[in-house]
């Protein structure tokens, strides 16, 4: 409700003037048209409140001009002469025209444009509204006969009419000032919500896009690594059989092996990713296959030799705990590096593995002596998704030339730190 009344201001602000016009300014005009003064007068007093009481329907939608006509009309019904009337007679005597049932209309917009002007309107309808108060109390302290007729003498009753035009004042601004106050305070509200949404959205989009390179650097290891392997072994079986058909077997198996395992690890990140996005596995499925881990490096070794490519795996240190997403990462970066072996090196190079394990962490370096070109261009996918996973784990990696020959890939891989639980118990 409250939103429809802020979209259509017009129209509870007439209701408004409508109800308003319809209780006090009957009484009003009775009184003004039953006084002595001329016609013309009279007939100028009438229209004067009339519009004062349609200014209430333009309260909100245009305070400030509303405002200053009622207080024009306030200030013409301080300085005419008392009404004295036939309806004047009879409430007791004559009677001050800033008295009439419509001067409450005054409140009505002060109240407006204390909540609903922009500064610095509200302190200026505030002054001079005081500045009017001032005005009512010395017109109704001055000698007349409102004054001398006995119906507002003593200082009490005149110290009390004083203090109620200071409230009459200093209510609806302050009331006006808090409706102000508050819808500010709601639209921060609104704002900080609205904003709050927007970087919702943006932390999504930026995780959905996080999401997708993770996925381009898991597929492309695992395909790279296993088309190479397969045309590897399928280029040297091809030769092989033309001396040795029997050798066609061997190799057969190798390219099976090879694809089975590629399809093992593409299965799994397919599950992990359909695990992510509906929450459970709804297939009916068993849990997706395991990431492979350094526990796998041995296998991943003998399939590169097998491929035609001799590899030395080395070791040094005592073994320390990577966890799941740097054993991931250390197996990643070895395959990522002999692929690039198998592809790049050359017919008849060789390779190295190294794993030196030091208080900070894993260095991983692997080496070989072909005369290929460079591993990789700077921009291949290949070297950025490994640089990627380090980077994320807060590690490094170094690629270049070795001497006297061949290339040289060197990441670190710190040890994790530990959990806040494990850190309280130590």
């Amino acid at each position: 409700m409250d939103a429809w009344v802020r979209d259509r201001p017009l129209v509870p602000d007439v209701a408004m003037a409508v109800v308003l016009a319809a209780v006090l300014l009957p009484t009003s005009a009775r009184v003004v048209l039953g006084a002595t003064w001329p016609v013309g007068g009279r007939v100028a007093v009438l229209f004067l409140m009339v519009l004062a009481h349609a200014a209430v329907a333009w309260r909100r939608v245009r305070p400030v001009p509303a405002f200053a006509w009622v207080a024009v009309v306030m200030l013409v019904l301080v300085v005419v002469p008392d009404v004295d009337g036939r309806e004047a007679v009879a409430s007791g005597g004559p009677l001050p025209a800033i008295l009439l049932p419509t001067a409450l209309v005054f409140p009505v917009l002060l109240y407006a444009v204390a909540a609903h002007a922009h500064p610095p309107w509200p302190l200026a309808a505030l002054a001079l509204s005081l500045a009017g108060a001032l005005a009512t109390t010395i017109r109704l302290w001055s000698p007349g006969q409102w004054a001398t007729s006995g119906s507002f003498q003593g200082y009490g009753l005149r110290l009390f009419i004083a203090g109620a035009l200071l409230a009459t004042v200093l209510a609806p601004w302050a009331l006006g000032r808090l409706r102000r106050v508050r819808t500010a305070y709601v639209a921060a509200l609104e704002e900080r919500a609205a904003r709050a949404e927007e970087d919702r959205r943006r932390e999504a989009a930026v995780a959905a896009a996080d999401e997708r390179e993770r996925i381009a650097r898991e597929m492309h290891d695992v395909v790279a690594h296993s088309l190479s392997v397969i045309v590897s072994q399928a280029e040297g079986g091809r030769l092989a059989a033309v001396k040795d058909p029997s050798a066609a077997a061997s190799v057969l198996q190798t390219v099976s092996d090879t694809g089975r395992e590629a399809l093992t690890e593409m299965r799994g990140l397919l599950g992990l990713l359909r695990h992510r996005d509906d929450g459970a596995n709804r297939s009916g499925g068993g849990p997706p296959e395991p990431q492979p881990s350094l526990a796998a490096l041995p296998e991943l070794v003998t399939r590169v030799r097998q491929s035609g490519t001799p590899v030395t795996l080395r070791h040094e240190g005592t073994p320390g705990e990577l966890g799941r997403q740097g054993e991931l990462t250390a197996y990643r970066v070895v395959q990522e590096s002999l692929t690039n072996v198998v592809k790049h090196a050359g017919q008849g190079a060789r390779a190295e593995v190294r794993f030196a394990w030091k208080p900070y962490g894993l260095d991983i370096e692997v080496l070989d002596d072909g005369d290929g070109p460079a591993s990789e261009s700077p921009g291949g996918r290949g070297l950025r998704g490994m640089r990627e996973r380090l980077e994320l784990l807060g590690g490094s990696l170094e690629t270049g030339r070795a001497l006297p020959r061949g290339h040289r890939v060197r990441a670190t891989i710190p040890l994790p730190d530990p959990s806040p639980s494990e850190a309280i118990h130590d």
